[in-house]
């Protein structure tokens, strides 16, 4: 029943490259180190996570080829400028043709017993129950990004939860961020809020823009569409602090306005960048420690260490008594030039981290300082 298909590389390559993000390389289920074509839709599964993406031609019966070579082949020859290429079926593989090019794929067949049913063939359920998402949406998540932990053994970490009044939080227990979409585009998630896996989130990357639509599918897996496919991602065991998340916002906040002492920067973003750059060339991972000293008109931040030591004088309006700080360097940067030049530092009351409010006033962020 096979047919020479002839496809376009301008639809293929951009869709095989993100189906690329979801295989795997384990040995363990083969059939998750290929891409899948399925009647009008190409699919593929890292067995936690997965996607499908609608294509404008027609199988008339499913195969598998193996991803890595199939992607690399048609990224090479789109590069190069081709148009299109032929998939002709043979009796264990196919032929992949384009101009003066050719090459044979072994075509996969799942073992005895091997069932694809849970990871490739999965089907989303069914449309009611779906959230609506916007790229304001979207753009608001992404600036609690860089707090998800990368830590293993923190599982309830790895995400960003989506809580059931709509704030969306996310912390590596160094720091903190929560963030409050703006009112037009506050979305409430499904059931009682859901942690947004990273496994999930770092491949679908720069496509989540394009999804329109969340849903849970009872208490195992998250569903993202697109109008142009799918995402799927097994939902992460154990409980995100929310609770621990929200109190440690609402004391800083009302800290700040209390007591302790503000520090601003002026808001020149490239000379803070340069500044806080060169200083780091002096701090030593993974603290990265950094000491701070603020008093009228100036903050003093300053490296020392074996390895050398730097410091740097920055004008900065100064409101409290002088105060002096450590903190990781790495997040002190990355809070000044993301979240505000400007920030918070407890004074002799006690309180151990730094805090930061952005302008719009939507997201709050806290970074634990360094004991001496």
């Amino acid at each position: 029943g096979y047919m020479t298909l002839v496809l376009g590389l301008s639809e293929l390559a951009p869709a095989l490259a993100l189906l690329e993000k979801f295989t795997s390389d384990r040995d363990i289920v083969p059939g998750l180190q290929h891409i899948w074509f399925t009647g009008s839709e190409l699919r593929a599964s890292t067995g936690v996570s997965g996607v499908i993406v609608g294509v404008s031609w027609s199988v008339p019966e499913p195969f598998a080829l193996p991803a890595g070579r199939l992607t690399a082949l048609v990224s090479s020859l789109h590069a190069q400028g081709h148009a299109r290429v032929a998939l002709e079926p043979r009796e264990a593989s196919f032929k992949f043709a384009s101009e003066k090019f050719q090459a044979s794929l072994p075509r996969y067949r799942p073992a005895e017993g091997e069932d694809l049913g849970p990871y490739v063939l999965r089907r989303p359920p069914a449309k009611n129950g779906r959230t609506a998402l916007t790229p304001a949406w979207w753009a608001d998540l992404s600036r609690a990004l860089p707090c998800m932990s990368a830590d293993e053994t923190k599982a309830p970490l790895r995400g960003v939860r989506w809580a059931k009044t709509g704030a969306l939080y996310a912390t590596d227990t160094y720091r903190l961020t929560a963030v409050l979409p703006e009112k037009s585009a506050r979305a409430l998630p499904p059931g009682a809020g859901v942690l947004l896996p990273d496994h999930l989130l770092s491949r679908v990357g720069a496509r989540r823009v394009g999804v329109t639509e969340a849903c849970v599918e009872g208490d195992a897996a998250l569903w993202l569409f697109a109008p142009d496919g799918a995402f799927y991602g097994t939902l992460i065991a154990g409980d995100f602090p929310e609770e621990g998340c929200a109190t440690f916002v609402r004391q800083a906040r009302r800290a700040s306005a209390e007591g302790g002492t503000w520090v601003e920067l002026p808001a020149a973003p490239v000379a803070l960048a340069s500044v806080l750059e060169r200083l780091l060339h002096f701090a030593e991972a993974p603290t990265y420690r950094l000491g701070g000293e603020a008093r009228a008109g100036a903050l003093r931040l300053f490296v020392g260490n074996e390895a050398g030591s730097a410091e740097e004088v920055l004008p900065a309006t100064v409101r409290g008594p002088d105060v002096s700080f450590e903190v990781n360097g790495e997040y002190l940067r990355e809070a000044l030039l993301t979240v505000a030049p400007k920030f918070w530092i407890p004074g002799s009351a006690g309180g151990n981290a730094a805090y930061f409010a952005s302008a719009d006033g939507r997201v709050d962020h806290l970074v634990m300082l360094l004991r001496a």
